[in-house]
């Protein structure tokens, strides 16, 4: 449950939203609006499932790098362009 004054995410778009109540499966937002003359702001609904706090967004973020690195990887094993491990030496200690 969110409260009034909580930052939300939108997922689709990584818009901030501004929670001024929440009801059961909507939230009563307000959200920026980018214009000729600066920020304005606009009151919207938006259903609790397209929203997101700061911390499920970063964790939604590091997934979506995390898998597209193994299917890059994937791409590159398949293709036999795997780069080779360099061997790194310890500097000898006198």
């Amino acid at each position: 449950m969110h409260k009034f004054g909580d930052t939300l995410y939108v997922k689709s778009t990584d818009e901030p939203n501004f929670v001024v109540r929440q009801f059961k499966r909507i939230t009563l937002v307000r959200r920026p609006i980018m214009g000729q003359d600066g920020i304005r702001y606009r009151f919207g609904w938006a259903f609790n499932a397209e929203l997101e706090t700061l911390a499920e967004q970063t964790t939604r973020t590091l997934q979506q790098i995390k898998a597209r690195n193994e299917i890059a990887q994937a791409d590159m094993d398949a293709e036999g362009l795997a780069m080779p491990a360099l061997a790194f030496k310890k500097p000898a200690t006198n």
